[in-house]
C-alpha cells in the first residue's frame, strides 16, 4: 500500500566488482572516473615551481593567454594556471581554471612531453568554453611553425 516506500532492488555487486583491481572496494563507474581524473601530482603547486618556469621556460602566445613550458626531470607533464586579477569575479577566474585543467586533461598528448607547463591568462581573455580553448591550444602546438617556440 505504501508504494512510495518501495525500494528498487540493488544490482548484483559481485558482477560489478569483477573489473576493479584486486583490493579496490569501489563500484566500476567510480574506478573508471578515477582513471580519467587529473591527479594532484599533475599540478604545479609551489610558488618556486611557477617562478622556475617563468624564468627559464619557452613561451607561446594564444588569444588572451600564454603557455610557458620547461622540461622537467619527471616523466609526466605538470600544469599550473595563473589568472590575472583584472578578470573580475572569483567565479569567472575559477571557471577559466577549470576549463584549462579539463583541456589539459583531455589533450595531454599535444603538450611537450615531460614538461612543467604554466598557463597565464591575461585580462583580454575571450575564449569562454572548452571547445574554443582546446582548439586554440591545438593551434598553438600542432601547427608546423610553432613546433619550436622561441625563447622569451
Amino acid at each position: 500500500m505504501d508504494s512510495w516506500n518501495v525500494c528498487e532492488p540493488e544490482p548484483d555487486k559481485r558482477s560489478l566488482k569483477q573489473d576493479a583491481p584486486k583490493g579496490v572496494n569501489v563500484w566500476p563507474f567510480k574506478y573508471v572516473v578515477k582513471m580519467f581524473e587529473l591527479p594532484k601530482s599533475a599540478l604545479l603547486r609551489k610558488p618556486w615551481e611557477f617562478e622556475l618556469v617563468y624564468r627559464r621556460g619557452k613561451r607561446v602566445r594564444g588569444k588572451g593567454f600564454a603557455i610557458i613550458f620547461l622540461p622537467n626531470e619527471n616523466n609526466s607533464n605538470r600544469l599550473g594556471i595563473s589568472v590575472h586579477r583584472k578578470l573580475r569575479g572569483v567565479v569567472q577566474r575559477n571557471r577559466i581554471k577549470r576549463i584549462f585543467r579539463e583541456s589539459f586533461r583531455l589533450h595531454r598528448d599535444i603538450f611537450p612531453p615531460a614538461s612543467d607547463i604554466v598557463v597565464t591568462v591575461r585580462p583580454d581573455f575571450a575564449l569562454r568554453n572548452l571547445r574554443q580553448v582546446s582548439a586554440e591550444m591545438e593551434r598553438l602546438f600542432l601547427t608546423p611553425d610553432r613546433m619550436e617556440p622561441r625563447d622569451v
